[in-house]
């Protein structure tokens, strides 16, 4: 076979066809390219047929054109749609406050650092966003010194030098802003106005302490504060502790704190027969001033409370020892003469006696590890009690003479209970033997035989005492189990959002599931109709103590959203909605305007401590008994049932009292922003 003469060649048959405008022109260029080859006639009446589709229409197109359409020099094809222009993270990070908390609407700006050591050239500037996260990008990579600045109104200016370019990452800064507000004030004298020198200042701002002393003119300057509200705590001898609240320090001037002269309040605490009692904690709180103190007794059995407010008209006292019946709250009041500054108060403590014994198991005789005993006939979380030990021996200490009960509980066992005689000073024994524990099987349903998940069951009385203290919830179909029950009959009541309460006598029978019907309530499903608080409600004044020892007051948090959360450990539904409350606290813990408190309904402060150690995420306020003010606050929120949550707006009113499932994220949220836009 022929090739096709050189002069002929690709590359001259493409320069040509790209000469030539005219398609059919192009077709007869390639028969001439191969015009001698075999393949000519075939190729010759393909190229025929080809010329009668093609031109007609290139015939048409050879007519004059309009003026409108003449071709132009132009290319008039279609640009390609361009993308957004590359970028390149430079820097990145998060920007907090000393708690840990982002910091929103930080300024970040980065420059490059030239090679003489001078800042140069901005690169870009970025603002964080309410997580105090960023990330600085570039259209080109950059590489060598960099120096990135941050600021903020009311916080003082950082600066830090990276290298970049170099690592596959970008660098991640974790930074820290301070505060630079400055606040100062003058200490005088209520009675005189004159200045008080060498005064204790503490200033307490955004979970942070400052201490200066004042001057001989009176004045003390605090640098290095951050913006928000606090609270002045000034203390000088001879003078009444003063507490002064500081909404927004950064709008203050000059803060003038005028001390009024101190009260001196002297305790002595006798036994029955007059004899002095060492070692004995007074507890004082001067609730109007919220001025809390403690102190032990001396060898006489004497404390004295100094620095007490002049103004105090009335203290309230816990007194706690082993050997005496201590206090069960702040049950003892002390009225300070109005015109007097110095007072003495004579607090009589009644002799205690001990209950000690053994526990074992029934069956072996072995000891029981770990029971828990409690004296009385209701269950208190300040009632005198003891653990066994690892050979079953209690010893409870600080029992009030006279007839008591003691009740004890224990992992796999039926609880018993049994009554003594303590006489005063005396040893009263009492061993227990315990059985195996039943289990009490229930399903909870409603009028039309639907099962009723999230109702709260408890066992109330038993041996006509109060002191079992069992707790359950139902599942999503209405079942609940008890364990570690007694086997003979005891009470329980069974409660349920939207249905009125149930109380029903129970006992154990192996194979039987107590059935428990709850009637509906009127206006079912109404959350303004729950039991307790309701929507549009102010919320009560509540003082609370954290198991950190943090006193929290419900009106002093005006102006922030706090979220209560009633649960427990033993309480199922309270720990499958606990993923939801993390969510919340991971989203919104770091808003100086939102506060969670959790409240704790287990009956032991040791297994809400192990469980928070295990769950090292529920980073939020956790308050615990009686102590802590959980009773009164169920009391005043009318929590009978729990999970319950609550929220209350910065107003102090309740906005929120059925927060609850899968949605509370966004439904805390919306709440959030709702009070935002009011």
């Amino acid at each position: 076979m022929r090739t096709v003469p050189a002069n002929w060649d690709g590359r001259r048959i493409a320069l040509l066809w790209s000469a030539v405008p005219k398609p059919w022109v192009r077709l007869l260029i390639v028969g001439m390219a191969y015009r001698r080859t075999r393949v000519r006639p075939v190729l010759w009446a393909a190229l025929a047929l080809l010329a009668i589709l093609i031109v007609g229409p290139a015939a048409s197109a050879d007519q004059p054109e309009s003026k409108a359409t003449q071709p132009t020099d132009v290319d008039q094809t279609p640009p390609e749609e361009e993308g957004p222009p590359p970028s390149f993270v430079v820097v990145e990070g998060q920007i907090t406050d000393h708690i840990g908390a982002g910091q929103a609407g930080v300024s970040v700006t980065v420059r490059r650092k030239t090679a003489d050591g001078t800042i140069g050239d901005v690169i870009a500037t970025t603002t964080t966003d309410k997580l105090g996260d960023f990330v600085i990008t570039a259209p080109e990579p950059i590489r060598g010194d960099i120096v990135v600045t941050f600021s903020k109104p009311l916080y003082t200016d950082l600066t830090r030098e990276v290298h970049v370019g170099d690592d596959e990452f970008p660098p991640y800064l974790a930074e820290m802003l301070e505060g630079k507000l400055v606040v100062i004030g003058r200490v005088v004298d209520a009675r005189t106005d004159k200045p008080v020198s060498g005064a204790s200042v503490n200033l307490k701002a955004q979970y942070q302490d400052w201490y200066e002393n004042t001057d001989e003119q009176g004045h003390f300057t605090i640098k290095g504060v951050f913006p928000g509200d606090g609270e002045l705590i000034v203390e000088s001898k001879g003078y009444g502790r003063e507490r002064e609240p500081v909404a927004r320090l950064e709008d203050f001037g000059e803060i003038i704190v005028s001390l009024k002269p101190e009260r001196i309040v002297h305790i002595k605490t006798v036994g029955d027969s007059g004899e002095p009692i060492p070692g004995v904690t007074v507890e004082c709180y001067d609730r109007a001033h919220d001025d809390f103190r403690t102190v032990v007794t001396d060898e006489k059995g004497a404390v004295t409370f100094r620095g007490v407010n002049f103004d105090a008209a009335t203290l309230t006292v816990r007194l706690t020892h082993d050997e005496y019946v201590s206090s069960e709250g702040f049950d003892r009041q002390i009225l300070p003469p109005e015109q007097e500054v110095e007072s003495t108060h004579r607090l009589v403590m009644a002799r205690a006696g001990r209950i000690t014994g053994r526990v074992t198991d029934a069956d072996t005789g072995k000891p029981v590890n770990g029971a828990r005993l409690i004296t009385g006939d209701d269950y208190s979380y300040n009632s005198p009690r003891d653990w066994a030990g690892y050979k079953g021996n209690y010893t409870i200490q600080g029992v009030k003479p006279g007839s008591t009960t003691v009740t004890v509980h224990a992992s796999g066992y039926a609880p018993d209970l049994k009554t003594v005689n303590v006489t005063t000073g005396g040893t009263a024994q009492l061993d227990f033997s315990l059985s195996e524990g039943a289990v009490l099987l229930g399903a909870v349903k409603d009028d039309d035989g639907k099962p009723v998940a999230d109702a709260y069951v408890e066992a109330t009385l038993w041996r006509g005492r109060s002191t079992l203290g069992l707790r359950a919830c139902t599942n999503d179909e209405g079942k609940f189990s008890i364990a570690n029950a007694p086997h003979d009959e005891f009470e329980i009541v069974t409660l349920a959002r939207d249905y009125r309460e149930v109380n029903k006598t129970v006992k154990v029978s192996p194979g039987k599931i107590v059935q428990i019907t709850l009637p509906s309530a009127p206006n079912a499903g109404d959350p303004r109709n729950l039991p307790g608080l309701r929507v549009g409600n102010p919320a009560p004044d509540l003082t609370l103590t954290t198991v950190k020892g943090k006193v929290l007051n419900l009106a002093d948090l005006k102006g922030k959203t706090v979220l209560l959360d009633f649960w427990a450990t033993w309480c199922a539904p309270c720990i499958e909605e606990m993923p939801q409350l993390i969510a919340v606290y991971e989203k919104f813990g770091s808003r100086k305007d939102f506060v969670m408190i959790g409240i704790n309904r287990d009956f032991e402060a040791a297994t809400l401590m192990g469980f928070l150690k295990k769950n090292d995420k529920l980073k939020w306020h956790q308050v615990f008994g009686e102590a802590g003010g959980v009773e009164t606050a169920c009391q005043k929120f009318g929590v009978t049932w729990i999970p319950r949550v609550f929220m209350i707006g910065p107003d102090g009113k309740i906005i929120a009292n059925e927060l609850g499932g899968k949605n509370i994220v966004t439904r805390v949220e919306q709440l959030l922003e709702d009070d935002e836009s009011r």
